[in-house]
């Protein structure tokens, strides 16, 4: 099965997004890997796994990082402090993502299923009702895309996504945002991107 990675160039920003849809494991070379990685992923028991693992770190070759991936205690992935980018990863299931900026990112892709109908009371609070349909699972899913998105540029731990992470406005592709963090209530921005059944969200701080 072939594949393309695709890019979204945020020029404004200098951020970019990458993406793929996950191949066989067979279709990855584990040549990818730095040797600390290569620990690592010797250790992943399940195919699943070691593909998300392979295919993200295909993208980062790609984008010509010459830095293992490495993950803080609270598994947020950052590079070698001397490549100087942020990055953020994310998976679905059928799709590996990989986003990278000079500054803190978070980046979450979800695909639209119907299932996200009879979970959305627990992370849709009222006024988000207010500008954001609750029967259409596209405009839920991106809902979602966007908190998982807050979530992973947020360092704070025990965050609850209904009343701490909340999608004020949009503006065009973008919305904006306010999230709890460990010093106050932040401002962010939120760039939503559509292809096919694949919803896709990069957070950032806002410029205040």
């Amino acid at each position: 099965m072939s594949s393309t990675i695709n890019v979204f160039q945020l020029t404004n920003e200098g951020c970019k997004i990458l993406f793929e849809e996950k191949q066989a494991l067979h279709s990855y070379s584990e040549h990818l890997l730095f040797p600390a990685e290569l620990t690592e992923f010797q250790e992943i028991k399940t195919d699943s796994r070691k593909i998300e693992f392979l295919g993200v770190r295909k993208l980062r070759s790609f984008c010509g990082l010459n830095s293992a991936i490495f993950y803080t205690t609270s598994r947020k992935p950052h590079l070698d402090a001397s490549i100087e980018k942020e990055i953020s990863i994310s998976h679905s299931k059928n799709y590996c993502a990989l986003a990278l900026d000079s500054k803190a990112i978070g980046l979450d892709i979800e695909e639209v299923n119907d299932r996200i109908l009879k979970v959305s009371s627990k992370f849709m609070n009222e006024d988000e009702r207010a500008f954001i349909p609750s029967d259409d699972k596209t405009e839920l899913t991106k809902l979602w895309c966007m908190k998982e998105a807050m979530f992973k540029l947020n360092s704070r731990s025990g965050i609850d996504f209904k009343s701490e992470l909340l999608v004020k406005h949009q503006e065009g592709d973008t919305y904006v945002g306010q999230m709890l963090c460990e010093d106050g209530w932040k401002k962010v921005q939120m760039h939503c991107f559509q292809v096919g059944q694949l919803i896709l969200c990069l957070c950032q701080f806002a410029v205040e």
